[in-house]
């Protein structure tokens, strides 16, 4: 719920950096929402699909960012826990 606080929070940013700031966390807690616990993860990333294909609330390059992040955190997720675990060797 984190990542949809910090969203809010980029509309009502004040200056650039600030909403620079809040998209950061809200991309965090997206690839956070989605290591934890992966179905609602998927939610999750259903909701942002959603909110970039109708360009809702927020502009989709910014619903862009945080997909991005977030999918970027779940490929290192799996990466590590593949490296740790020895697949592949």
């Amino acid at each position: 719920m984190a990542l949809f606080g910090f969203l809010a929070a980029s509309l009502w940013a004040r200056s650039p950096t600030q909403r620079h700031w809040s998209i950061g966390f809200a991309g965090l807690f997206g690839a956070i929402a989605v290591c934890s616990k992966e179905t609602f993860g998927l939610v999750v990333v259903v909701v942002l699909l959603v909110l970039l294909a109708t360009g809702w609330i927020l502009p989709r390059r910014q619903i862009a960012v945080v997909l991005a992040m977030t999918a970027t955190g779940y490929a290192i997720y799996v990466v590590a826990v593949s490296v740790a675990m020895g697949f592949g060797s």
